[in-house]
């Protein structure tokens, strides 16, 4: 009788040990579940974004003095503004952004340079570009504007469909 109780006990335990491990099981396949939804609904200007704000990291590492500022030079330029519609992009020697010329010298044009990431208007920034107009003496068309806005709505995709139409 001894030797039967024991044999009834250890099955029980096996009967537990087995529904352990079966939820645990159904736990990972859960949790996998979940990290695999997660990485769905990352959109694919995550990757943009996280390459950009790396870069950001980068630039204020760079800047002892004064950790809060953000400085963007000449040669990263390409690195956080994307042309749209019809702006041409010169490169200088070692291929970053020399000059940007927006609309040559045609009518119904749009052209724009946009940020690659948002600004944080909760806090002080600055913001400065050098700019050159310069009269063609072959235009024909005199109507050119040049305009400069903030504005945390627009996307780039936004402004691209600007450009095409």
């Amino acid at each position: 009788m001894k030797h039967g109780c024991t044999w009834i006990r250890s099955n029980r335990f096996l009967v537990f040990l087995r529904y352990l491990i079966a939820i645990g099981l159904l736990f990972v396949v859960a949790l996998l579940g979940v990290k695999i939804a997660a990485a769905a609904t990352i959109s694919p200007g995550a990757a943009q974004l996280a390459q950009t704000n790396q870069l950001v990291q980068h630039l204020l590492a760079a800047d002892p003095a004064d950790p809060n500022r953000v400085y963007i030079g000449n040669d990263q330029t390409q690195d956080f503004f994307s042309p749209h519609g019809h702006t041409e992009i010169s490169t200088a020697g070692a291929g970053h952004w020399s000059q940007i010329q927006s609309t040559d010298n045609h009518g119904f044009e749009l052209g724009a340079v946009t940020l690659n990431m948002r600004i944080d208007m909760q806090h002080d920034f600055s913001f400065s570009w050098q700019v050159r107009l310069k009269k063609d003496p072959n235009a024909s068309l005199i109507a050119d504007g040049v305009g400069f806005a903030l504005h945390p709505t627009y996307t780039a995709d936004e402004v691209k469909a600007m450009g095409s139409t």
